[in-house]
């Protein structure tokens, strides 16, 4: 998959034409929803649009062009029933996505859900034909992950993230950069050592490695801890190929549940 469709320029979107630099660079959707994007480690970011209160579009390359990743902020307004449940979500993302399945493998849609720090969230991820079955040149990728989230009351984060790799420990790592953005709608109890949802699924990352395998996670804060569940990141594995853990808030113990 080569480089992402380019977004046309309007009269009402402000073009910022910056080169890429190593810098973070602060964007506003409200005037409650405000974020800093900070690239990770190695990697260069280009903000290639940007509308205060509307719109910012953002390109992150890793080193050696190990990934790339285009983030789109939106304002919306959760009050105003646009994308803020599960459903509404998933259905958006579909269209988004439906665009590049002529050059996939997949002829359908896999979604995977998640509520990082309890705010709804999905990804799907489409196999470039031309590269299932053998490694991509510099520059293009076998796999493209499709994912959205509400990241705020007033903000919806849509991502397209471009990998030779999936369900790995690095590929949890990008997914956790893109959970960053989200501002909290449910924690556990103050002082706890395991505030939130994402806390959670870093813990478990953490102490199994493996279980990268099954991200995107949903979680439920149950009393002292939160209950992970998730589905194989592969298209082509059985819907029951599940796994479940258990993560204490007070102490961060991870346990898997049968």
């Amino acid at each position: 998959m080569r480089t992402f469709p380019k977004i046309p320029a309007t009269a009402v979107l402000l073009l910022l034409a910056i080169a890429a630099v190593a810098e973070p660079i602060n964007i506003r959707m409200s005037r409650e929803d405000r974020f800093r994007l900070q690239p990770p480690q190695g990697a260069q970011l280009k903000l290639e649009k940007y509308m205060p209160n509307r719109i910012a579009v953002a390109e992150i390359t890793g080193p050696q062009q190990q990934y790339q990743m285009q983030l789109t902020f939106l304002a919306s307004l959760a009050s105003e029933g646009v994308l803020n449940d599960a459903d509404k979500l998933e259905n958006a993302l579909r269209v988004r996505a439906r665009e590049f399945l002529p050059q996939c493998v997949e002829q359908l849609f896999r979604v995977y859900p998640a509520n990082p720090a309890g705010r709804p969230a999905a990804l799907l991820y489409l196999t470039d034909r031309k590269y299932a079955e053998k490694l991509p040149p510099a520059g293009e990728w076998r796999y493209l992950t499709c994912g959205m989230v509400r990241i705020g009351d007033n903000a919806v984060l849509t991502y397209l993230l471009k990998t030779n790799s999936i369900g790995t420990p690095e590929y949890a790592r990008l997914l956790k950069f893109v959970d960053s953005f989200v501002k909290p709608a449910a924690s556990a109890p103050a002082g706890a050592k395991i505030s939130d949802s994402r806390a959670a699924v870093q813990a478990l990352i953490r102490a199994t490695p493996e279980a990268a395998a099954y991200l995107p996670f949903t979680a439920t804060l149950n009393g002292s801890h939160w209950q992970l569940d998730g589905s194989r990141l592969d298209n082509t594995a059985p819907l029951n190929d599940t796994r479940h853990y258990q993560v204490e808030t007070a102490t961060g113990k991870v346990s898997e549940l049968k």
